[in-house]
């Protein structure tokens, strides 16, 4: 028995190393974040507006391929049917954690969940009455893991070479211990990995890459410029269409806290080959940074000024060590 337990070992399927850019993010901004949720496997539970994505996305995701299939989108009440009940499952599947304002609000678990839900269905009508009737879509929720080994090992060969001509040392030592990194990860088996929300077809073989966002507020104008989510489907789009993306977007489904008014706010932009290597640069130094972090167990922290290093913004900041407190001021008797 033995003996075949050891030949059916020898032809398991080694499990690839995963990077999400949405990894990168967190491993940019704070190592020590990093760590916790991605080497200690720490999950926090979910604030209620994670749950209305992913409702807004599925009814999203059925609705367009509804409209591949058929040439017609689905009913509009089936389709916010789908966002309400998506919303319900992933709340009973799992259950949400007040966010800090809520609390303070005072607010009950089962008020933001009401209050949640009917975001979740204003925001996909939202999307099946702007969006979904002029996009063209020809893919939905489409998975992509790209092997990154061959680039690691050209990356890592590049490094040597630069470390080989380094005159200080300690430069040297550097370029070539990054290289290490490379190399490391590129035996180790690494994808960047990720799902593309729409590919639309462009004509002329082209294609246009959309990712479906839900905010409660307008976005930053240069949020489609500026996303490196974005840069990352246009590196797909290379590896499949073998060739760049006509144009990216970022649709944004808005809803107002205070009013509760609706807004669909699509914003577009391009990528090119400088933006790609700029992604696969930082693609690269996420891995040298990663493999020094964990050998060394030298996680480094976000500043305690960044927003994100924060109660609301954080899901371990209560058990962080560089979280910074709120200070306690002991107030002494009055004087007479």
């Amino acid at each position: 028995m033995s003996e075949v337990t050891e030949a059916l070992k020898s032809i398991t399927p080694r499990k690839r190393q995963q990077i999400h850019t949405s990894f990168m993010d967190v491993l940019w901004r704070c190592e020590l974040q990093a760590m916790y949720r991605y080497l200690l496997g720490i999950r926090r539970p979910p604030s209620a507006y994670l749950h209305i994505g992913t409702g807004v996305h599925k009814s999203v995701e059925l609705d367009l391929q509804n409209k591949i299939v058929t040439g017609e989108l689905l009913k509009r009440s089936d389709a916010i049917e789908i966002a309400g009940a998506t919303f319900e499952s992933k709340a009973a599947s799992d259950p949400i954690e007040l966010e800090p304002d809520e609390k303070k609000e005072g607010k009950s678990v089962s008020q933001v969940l009401g209050e949640s839900k009917d975001k979740t269905v204003a925001l996909a009508g939202l999307h099946y009455d702007k969006a979904a009737p002029i996009l063209k879509p020809k893919l939905v929720e489409h998975p992509f893991a790209i092997d990154m080994d061959d680039w690691l090992r050209k990356r890592a060969k590049e490094l040597h070479e630069a470390g080989e001509k380094e005159t200080d040392r300690d430069a040297a030592k550097i370029l070539h211990n990054e290289a290490a990194a490379m190399n490391s990860a590129a035996r180790k088996g690494t994808d960047l990995v990720g799902k593309r929300d729409v590919v639309e077809d462009a004509g002329d073989g082209d294609e246009i890459i959309r990712d479906t966002k839900t905010s409660g507020k307008s976005p930053n104008k240069e949020a489609a410029e500026n996303s490196d989510q974005l840069s990352t489907y246009s590196l797909a789009s290379l590896v499949f269409n073998k060739r760049l993306p006509k144009a990216v977007a970022l649709d944004y489904l808005v809803q107002t806290p205070a009013k509760h008014g609706l807004k669909y706010v699509p914003l577009t932009s391009q990528r090119t080959m400088d933006d790609i290597n700029v992604l696969l640069f930082r693609f690269a130094r996420s891995i040298h940074a990663w493999a020094v972090a964990c050998k060394t167990g030298s996680f480094l922290p976000a500043r305690s000024t960044d927003w994100w290093c924060s109660e609301k913004f954080c899901g371990f900041w209560h058990q962080c060590p560089a979280a910074k407190r709120p200070k306690l001021v002991q107030i002494g008797k009055v004087p007479e």
